[in-house]
């Protein structure tokens, strides 16, 4: 069998930039909290935040066509790509007293700590159908024709019969103008037979007319990929002393 494969794709992208939140807090230490743990005019808390979002869709289609150009295999590819990322800055800035008396700094010491989880999920899903179309009227009309052209083309008369079956009767049946334009059709066919068989009995032609177009495959394919990911960063930031 001799096939013929043609492919059609398109491509569908959107994605939403990252956003950001930042809230500063400052509390100064009160003086009766002289033997307690409390923060300075240098001690501050930075919250941040930030979260983006991307979406990628395709969409792909491959036809695999019989010999006389009728489909025989439909193969459908549907893949999603989703991921999200969500970012999050806790920064505090601390005086360097903190660190222990005698310790004097000239810069800042930063120290900073990273956490984060990911996750991927995905999902594939396919499924494998038959199609049983129907034909069109274009095709029910030009077999009508080649079997009429057919029978009046024999040196010997012959009685045509004309066999249709349920669908391709649905299918003529639809439009009153075509169920008409068939009924002459064939009437004019049997006023043709019977003056060529002039009252002697011919050979009868048997023609089955049929509605139902040839079967073919169908192949759906679905694969979706979700990723997330979640990412805190902790950051110590020691404010040296302001100078007396």
């Amino acid at each position: 069998m001799q096939v013929q494969v043609s492919t059609l794709q398109s491509l569908q992208m959107e994605a939403w930039l990252s956003t950001s939140l930042g809230i500063a807090k400052g509390r100064q230490a009160s003086p009766e909290a002289k033997n307690q743990l409390a923060l300075s005019d240098l001690s501050q808390i930075i919250l941040r935040q930030g979260w983006s979002e991307v979406q990628f869709s395709a969409q792909s289609s491959r036809l695999v066509l019989r010999r006389d150009g009728s489909l025989a295999l439909a193969v459908e590819t549907h893949t999603s790509l989703t991921a999200r990322r969500q970012q999050t800055l806790l920064e505090i800035h601390l005086p360097a007293s903190l660190l222990g008396k005698g310790l004097e700094l000239k810069a800042p010491l930063t120290l900073e700590v990273q956490a984060w989880d990911e996750r991927m999920r995905v999902q594939t899903l396919r499924q494998v159908s038959l199609i049983k179309p129907m034909r069109r009227v274009e095709e029910i009309l030009g077999d009508i024709l080649s079997a009429i052209q057919e029978a009046f083309g024999q040196k010997d008369a012959k009685a045509l019969r004309l066999v249709f079956d349920e669908e391709a009767l649905k299918i003529l049946s639809a439009d009153e103008k075509l169920r008409k334009l068939v009924q002459e059709l064939l009437s004019l066919v049997q006023v043709i037979q019977a003056l060529r068989q002039q009252g002697q009995p011919a050979e009868t032609w048997l023609v089955n007319i049929s509605g139902k177009g040839k079967p073919y495959w169908q192949i759906t394919e679905e694969e979706a990929v979700q990723s997330e990911e979640n990412r805190l960063t902790l950051r110590l930031i020691f404010e040296p002393s302001e100078p007396a």
